[in-house]
């Protein structure tokens, strides 16, 4: 059976992708503003952030953390509005080699589905061009099984949420992934939508 309200909300996510593209583009022809100043790598100016080789408008709400791993360029807490669920974590990579949807069937083997459906078949995926850049976009729902790593512990948690972003740039990639209660997630998508939507290349 589809899930419409998750099919709709997919559609709101990618909306605001392309909102925030037309917005920005809007912006910088009506008033002009200079270049954003190149800082080091995730450092806060105002509500804009450098990561990697993109600058980012950060959202309200979100939270900059220190990287669990040295493989993240950063990481962002998006904080849960109910004390049941726990917080949602978004992680930030670049060259960690792989294709786009090798990486992509990587994470959908990171949850599993009581459907009978694998997590591939039932992920949503849609791609953009965008400032330059192709994205491709992704959301999943299911029982999320584990990081991923090699040695990573297992876990089970289940009504959990993937959404994830993948930009290819000029010179490399950059992979966004947000994972967290579906009830959290949900909350979230929109701005997610917005912030991948005003990714920019420097």
């Amino acid at each position: 059976m589809i899930n419409y309200k998750y099919l709709t909300n997919f559609f709101i996510i990618s909306a605001g992708i392309i909102m925030a593209f037309i917005l920005n583009n809007n912006s910088v022809q009506k008033t002009n503003s200079k270049p954003i100043e190149l800082l080091d790598a995730n450092v806060k100016k105002n509500n804009f952030i450098i990561i990697g080789n993109l600058s980012a408008e950060l959202p309200i709400g979100w939270v900059q953390e220190v990287p669990k791993s040295s493989m993240r360029l950063t990481q962002f807490k998006l904080p849960s509005n109910d004390s049941q669920y726990s917080d949602a974590e978004l992680s930030v990579f670049n060259a960690i080699g792989g294709s786009t949807q090798d990486n992509l069937d990587r994470w959908y083997k990171q949850f599993d589905q009581i459907d009978g459906i694998t997590s591939k078949e039932k992920a949503r995926v849609r791609d953009f061009s965008i400032a330059g850049m192709k994205i491709t976009i992704t959301d999943l729902k299911g029982t999320f099984t584990g990081g991923g790593m090699p040695m990573s512990q297992s876990v089970r948690k289940e009504n959990y949420r993937l959404l994830a972003a993948i930009l290819e740039t000029t010179n490399e990639k950059y992979y966004f992934k947000l994972i967290g209660h579906e009830n959290v997630i949900d909350n979230w998508a929109v701005s997610f939508g917005e912030f991948v939507g005003n990714l920019r290349q420097i």
